[in-house]
């Protein structure tokens, strides 16, 4: 079964030495429903912290799985959810 939904994550790794290159990792989590993502992503979202030589952001975001939906369109309760999330943020909107 595909999840309808997707927690993108990206921690970058922010080298403090002058000349060294951040370095990104992106994670994908999935999720069956929007509220179970956006609960985990306020969870870590924005989070940063600074060790020695180092400094590791982490963002997080729920995003509609592009594999859910078919040549046949969307589940009508998946577009209700994206409706709703982009009328909460006053977003642009997401593929419907």
């Amino acid at each position: 079964m595909i999840e309808s939904w997707i927690l993108a994550i990206w921690i970058t790794f922010v080298p403090l030495a002058e000349g060294e290159l951040p370095k990104e990792l992106q994670l994908s989590i999935p999720h069956d429903s929007y509220q179970s993502c956006q609960e985990e992503a306020n969870k870590i979202d924005k989070f940063m912290f600074t060790i020695p030589g180092l400094t590791l952001k982490v963002n997080a975001e729920c995003q509609p799985n592009e594999h859910y939906c078919t040549d046949d369109g969307c589940p009508d309760f998946y577009k209700e959810e994206i409706i709703e999330e982009n009328n909460v943020h006053n977003n642009t909107r997401v593929r419907i």
